[in-house]
């Protein structure tokens, strides 16, 4: 069973469309998650968590960008996603779909 976390601010406005959208795939796919929603406070829980931006997904520990640059420095604003060179707000469901395929 695979572990997610879904990292957010609390002020985030993307967090419940990334939480829905992962939900989604999560049924469509029929993958069997634990799926945690983690509100990070700031200072110290960003820099424990790996935290860069909000809404952040990990992966079984992992980020769900595979290119996701490990030194970013951890961020206090909302994530920008690039997806097929288009900037979301949240991960699109394809994006979800493909990472969970990298963790099968």
């Amino acid at each position: 069973m695979l572990s997610i976390d879904l990292l957010y601010y609390e002020d985030c406005p993307h967090y419940e469309e990334a939480a829905q959208a992962l939900r989604e795939v999560l049924e469509e796919e029929d993958v069997a998650a634990e799926v945690h929603m983690v509100t990070i406070a700031p200072g110290e829980d960003a820099e424990i968590w790996g935290f860069i931006g909000s809404p952040t997904i990990h992966i079984n520990g992992q980020d769900l960008e595979a290119e996701v640059d490990k030194e970013t420095p951890y961020q206090g604003h909302c994530r920008v996603y690039i997806y097929k060179n288009k900037p979301c707000e949240f991960p699109p469901k394809e994006m979800i779909r493909e990472a969970l395929k990298r963790f099968a």
